[in-house]
């Protein structure tokens, strides 16, 4: 009995370390299904793009924001935009506007994109002092002259449910955010660049993709720091080290609290777009707790929910089935969101820059060189990758920071 306790302090101390990085940083590894590649078509494609949201913006207030004293304006922007199911939503979205004058022309706008902080409305960003600690970043961003538009994604902070790192959803809340700041904020420039963090990133992807839905505006670049991508095949690997009782107790528990999370916030993401979805058939006994705590928690609180439940099941079994099955994506629904959330679908005409850590355990470095590839053979313009040999998931986005200046400079002065 002795040992067994010792084992499971040891795996509890292993996931809570991995917890550190993890709060800060997960993204998608969602379930193992076959799918791989580009995503498919999305639902809305509107005739007349520019008259879809005619009166794009609902309201908007200021906002006290910490770390952000380059702004001159911080406001909450209540957006309109398409839902994933073919209606108009209400989003939300913070503007950053730069102090003084603009230039000729108004402030080149940079459309926002966070990383993964939850489903629960809670975890919205504006609702954040902070922005869930990405104020800082951003006043670096106004303090070069660029205005900011951070969305929040389609359903944080409002009546409907957040699609987690679904494509179309996350691109349309980038691009309709910064449709309706153009159209409220006269000092605003219509170009604009997205760049987005994980989560965020992806849904930069996303933006790039469906940007002439907008005619109104002008897209002229995407960055995307640590993209989720190659969902499905990440997913593998990652059960592959949970199941791997050669590999350290620390690794097994860093796979298994990603894949868990991210399987979690993904199935409530199908549940969003699926009615028919039944998403307690995802979860396994001892889920419960993890399934409760989505309605409520965000990153960090999800991982605190997991620690005794992940540091027992891999002791008892070996596996996180019991919370979580390793077969979940074999659900048709799930398989065809996994389809659905892939960038890749779409050519995307403005430049594309990837940057991504090479010691990152939650986006594999590799499955970007792959993302990569295939946006190359896609796009008329080369994507671009950056790689930075001692950055992780978290520390990426501060390695990569004169590099996206480098990118904004060239997209925005580009004839």
């Amino acid at each position: 009995m002795a040992t067994r306790v010792k084992t499971v302090a040891n795996l509890t101390h292993s996931i809570a370390a991995f917890a550190v990085l993890a709060a800060l940083s997960l993204t998608a590894c969602g379930g193992s299904s076959g799918v791989n590649g580009g995503g498919t078509e999305n639902p809305v494609v509107p005739e007349e793009p520019e008259d879809l949201i005619p009166e794009p913006v609902v309201s908007t207030a200021a906002l006290s924001i910490d770390e952000a004293d380059a702004a001159g304006i911080t406001e909450l922007l209540k957006y309109r935009m398409p839902s994933v199911d073919g209606d108009i939503t209400i989003a939300n979205a913070v503007v950053l506007i730069p102090q003084g004058d603009a230039p000729e022309g108004g402030f080149p706008v940079i459309g926002w994109g966070h990383k993964a902080a939850g489903v629960a409305d809670s975890c919205a960003p504006s609702v954040s002092a902070n922005l869930r600690g990405t104020s800082a970043y951003l006043n670096q961003l106004v303090e070069n002259g660029y205005a900011v538009v951070a969305a929040d994604f389609e359903g944080l902070g409002t009546d409907d449910a957040h699609p987690y790192l679904h494509l179309a959803s996350g691109g349309r809340s980038i691009l309709y955010a910064v449709n309706a700041a153009v159209a409220e904020y006269e000092t605003l420039s219509s170009r604009y660049a997205v760049l987005g963090h994980s989560q965020g990133g992806h849904a930069a992807l996303g933006a790039g993709e469906l940007a002439d839905e907008l005619r109104n505006i002008e897209l002229t670049g995407v960055a995307a720091i640590a993209p989720p991508s190659q969902v499905a095949d990440q997913a593998l690997a990652l059960n592959a080290i949970i199941a791997d009782s050669s590999r350290s107790p620390a690794d097994r528990v860093q796979a298994a609290g990603v894949y868990l999370i991210n399987s979690a916030l993904m199935s409530k993401g199908v549940e969003a777009v699926n009615a028919e979805f039944n998403i307690e058939s995802i979860f396994g006994s001892r889920g419960d707790e993890l399934l409760n705590s989505l309605e409520f928690s965000c990153i960090d609180g999800l991982i605190n929910s997991l620690v005794s439940a992940t540091a027992g099941a891999l002791l008892v079994s070996g596996s996180v089935d019991s919370i979580i099955s390793t077969q979940a994506s074999e659900d048709p629904a799930i398989q065809q969101y996994l389809n659905e959330l892939e960038p890749g679908g779409k050519s995307t005409d403005a430049p594309i820059w990837l940057m991504q850590g090479l010691l990152d355990e939650t986006v594999f470095p590799q499955s970007t060189a792959a993302l990569n590839n295939l946006l190359t053979g896609l796009n008329a313009t080369t994507p671009r990758i950056i790689e930075y040999p001692s950055a992780d998931h978290t520390t990426v986005v501060e390695q990569s920071f004169n590099d996206v200046l480098a990118f904004l400079a060239v997209v925005f002065n580009a004839e």
